[in-house]
């Protein structure tokens, strides 16, 4: 592959494995030729479901809240299966995600239709710093 510069650039297993994994955005494919038609990057992921951390300080203690993207409001999950996409933090199994979002490439539109359904708590710890002041008293004195 040629850049519009001019330069060769290579890769190992054709541009579409590489650029999906990497530039998933099909606006790149003017400046790099099969962007966004190789095998998405969720396929790399360890999950199975899309979440998103949010963080809340209060006062000492630092709280992480792992939270799914809001799935589909029915499950896949069989008797042999009971959980395809996992549990949340209580164990219950998680309903299927939603599929790959669909943008009109000549409009540049979200064309699917948005979820609604409750997202999921997927994990949850905090962290809380020590109290020094005490200790800063004793060791100034």
């Amino acid at each position: 592959m040629t850049l519009p510069n001019g330069n060769p650039f290579n890769f190992a297993k054709g541009p579409a494995a590489w650029l999906d994994t990497h530039l998933t955005d099909n606006e790149m494919s003017p400046v790099l030729p099969g962007a966004g038609t190789g095998p998405k990057i969720t396929t790399r992921f360890k999950s199975k479901v899309f979440s998103f951390g949010d963080v809340v300080v209060r006062g000492n203690q630092l709280t992480l809240y792992q939270i799914t993207e809001p799935p589909q409001p029915t499950s896949s999950a069989t008797a042999a299966n009971p959980a395809p996409f996992g549990t949340d933090v209580n164990d219950a199994p998680l309903n299927d995600p939603i599929p790959d979002t669909l943008v009109d490439p000549s409009a540049g539109n979200v064309v699917s239709s948005p979820a609604t359904s409750q997202s999921a708590l997927l994990d949850k710890f905090t962290v809380t710093k020590p109290d020094l002041q005490d200790n800063q008293d004793r060791n100034a004195g």
